[in-house]
């Protein structure tokens, strides 16, 4: 849907009015039979709004191993992990602009905990990304991993505490494949899996624009240190199995 492309404030006239033109045309499409199905409020939304169809809902889960999920209480270093192209909408710079501001709060973080911030991806702005976490004064604590196997993913979810998704996301898989393994995530609501964690201390949410990031930060780091997460039960996650049931479902496949 198109605010998971590029800012169309930001595209040419030229642009904008081809942009147009490919919705009215996607519109037309959807419309002309069957079911179209998305993964989430905010998309069933936006399909509302652009395309003037109604969409219906089909929560996907994540791919995660068997008996992935334990607890991580904190001991000596509070390891966050983000995972993601590295493209503007995925907001990095939120992350890295909020992290340096509790540098300079008292008691600085750094003092409270070693922290350390993986981030995993590639894209258009990784180098920016870099240069960024290097002018902010934390790239100490800051690792750009790029392109990592699923078995170097695998080992690094292994060490994370916390997992950061401040992106606009149709849905967002990585936060389902971390809360499955006992990661708690903070995320936006403009990412489609916050349909289903707002009411629980395994996720914090972001609900604005980049001025309410530091307060969600500040928040969800405090939750994971005091492991408020952990005498909760983790909340009820879609699998692929009731995402292909409910897919067959809706296209009368069964």
């Amino acid at each position: 849907t198109p605010s998971l492309f590029e800012d169309s404030a930001k595209l040419n006239l030229k642009r904008r009015i081809a942009r147009r033109v490919f919705d009215a045309v996607t519109g037309f499409g959807l419309r002309s039979g069957g079911h179209t199905i998305v993964t989430s409020e905010y998309l069933r939304g936006e399909c509302s709004r652009e395309f003037n169809v109604r969409a219906d809902i089909a929560r996907m889960g994540g791919l995660t191993t068997a008996n992935a999920f334990r607890p991580r209480p904190i001991t000596s270093e509070l390891r966050m992990l983000s995972v993601s192209r590295i493209e503007p909408n995925k907001r990095i710079d939120w992350i890295l602009r909020a992290l340096e501001q509790l540098e300079h709060e008292s008691p600085v973080l750094s003092a409270r905990v070693n922290w350390h911030l993986d981030v995993v991806g590639k894209g258009s702005a990784l180098e920016a990304m870099q240069k960024l976490a290097t002018n902010l004064g934390v790239a100490e604590h800051v690792h750009f991993h790029g392109y990592l196997s699923d078995a170097e993913l695998t080992r690094l979810y292994e060490t994370t505490h916390l997992f950061l998704m401040p992106a606009v996301q149709g849905y967002g898989i990585p936060a389902i494949e971390s809360l499955s393994r006992g990661i708690p995530v903070l995320l936006h609501r403009e990412s489609g899996v916050s349909d289903i964690l707002r009411q629980t201390p395994w996720a914090v949410v972001i609900d604005g624009k980049e001025s309410a990031m530091l307060p969600a930060l500040r928040q969800a780091i405090d939750n994971t240190l005091a492991g408020a997460q952990l005498s909760t039960p983790l909340p009820q996650l879609p699998t692929e199995e009731d995402w292909a049931a409910r897919v067959a479902r809706l296209c009368n496949w069964l």
